[in-house]
């Protein structure tokens, strides 16, 4: 059984939707999340789980107790965590001289510009799900955009 690291929040949330989970309410800082799954019988069986949304990464407990609300043991929710990637989208529309990074599969619901040519769009939460780079040709060369880099979070020891 490996050694559990400790973890941003929203590194166990995205490992857990990965192993099926899906949000099912948040109340304060403490999320909910919830796995249908089929029980021996055949009928149908909810597993819930609830993890903390704090500014710090979760303590190695808080994360044991975690798993175990989501009846995972250390080494599934690991592999979840090591072997998953995200994609971050990078696009470049030559009309408009623009190039645009998506970061998160996620509904921006503002945009502030940063400077003349920096736009950094946010989703309902206040986090970044984009970056517009506008009149880019002048910032680097265009033929050389690659347009989708896979990311592989980093597991660092507790």
């Amino acid at each position: 059984m490996p050694k559990l690291p400790r973890l941003p929040a929203a590194a166990v949330v995205a490992a857990l939707k990965r192993l099926g989970f899906e949000e099912v309410r948040q109340k304060g800082s403490h999320l909910v999340l919830r796995k249908t799954t089929t029980a021996a019988d055949g009928s149908a069986a909810a597993v819930i789980c609830v993890v903390p949304l704090h500014r710090r990464d979760l303590a190695v407990g808080t994360l044991a107790s975690v798993l175990r609300q989501a009846g995972l043991d250390s080494d599934t929710f690991i592999e979840a965590l090591r072997y998953s990637t995200r994609t971050m989208k990078i696009r470049y529309f030559p009309d408009t001289d623009t190039l645009y990074i998506e970061l998160a599969d996620r509904v921006s619901s503002s945009s502030e510009a940063v400077s003349d040519n920096l736009i950094v769009d946010f989703d309902e939460r206040g986090k970044p799900v984009g970056v517009t780079l506008e009149h880019y040709s002048q910032i680097s060369d265009t033929s050389t955009i690659e347009t989708l880099l896979p990311i592989t979070p980093v597991l660092q020891p507790a």
